[in-house]
Order: structure tokens, then C-alpha cells, then sequence
């Protein structure tokens, strides 16, 4: 199944949202961002995609990418697994209106 995307090819259809990141546990920079969607047919489904915070040495500023490293390979494959685990424990959270629970499990942050 391919995702749906917006005309600039980089950011999903404005009607998905952000349901939760699982951060690695090896490498806390590196996270899986877990959204839901839905497709032209009406069909709500998950996703995630991989995320890496960094610092500028040059600046000093923060911002996130989606280019990893060789160095990022192991915490990579720990929240890809673990992002997979997610949204097999959690169909539920595909379907418009759903809430997260308050209960913040080990590297997860739960959107409000």
C-alpha cells in the first residue's frame, strides 16, 4: 500500500495526524514518528516514519532529519521493530477520534 502524499512529496496528506513517537532506547536522537491516515477509499491505517534530532556544530541550533548514518543503524532497527509492535498491539488507534492513553509507556511520548 503506498501513503498518500501532498503535492511537495515530503509531508503527508493534511488530514493525517501524529498519534505518538517511539524513541530508541540505544540512541535517543533517533525516533519513529507513528501517524494515521486515510486512504481515497476511506480506509484508516498507521504509519511511521524515522526521525533524527541533531545540534549544529556551526550554529548551535536543533532541528530534525530524516537522513540517518551508518552509526544509526542499530537504533534504526530498534524502533522500526518497536514501532511495528505498536501499531500491532494498537489497530484501535487508526480510527479517527482516538485518544491515547494518559499511561506513557518506556520510550513513548503520547500526544495530548
Amino acid at each position: 500500500m503506498e501513503i498518500e502524499r501532498s503535492k511537495n512529496n515530503d509531508k503527508p496528506k493534511k488530514n493525517s495526524s501524529f498519534v505518538t513517537a517511539i524513541r530508541s532506547e540505544i540512541n535517543p536522537a533517533v525516533a519513529a514518528l507513528i501517524s494515521r491516515d486515510e486512504a481515497s477509499e476511506g480506509n484508516a491505517f498507521l504509519y511511521f516514519e524515522l526521525s533524527r534530532s541533531f545540534r549544529s556544530k556551526s550554529t548551535g541550533n536543533t532541528g530534525y532529519s530524516k537522513k540517518l548514518f551508518a552509526c544509526n543503524a542499530d537504533a534504526a532497527k530498534e524502533v522500526v521493530e518497536r514501532a511495528a509492535a505498536w501499531i500491532d498491539a494498537h489497530p484501535e488507534a487508526a480510527e479517527p477520534g482516538w485518544k491515547a492513553e494518559a499511561k506513557v509507556h518506556p520510550g513513548m511520548v503520547v500526544a495530548s
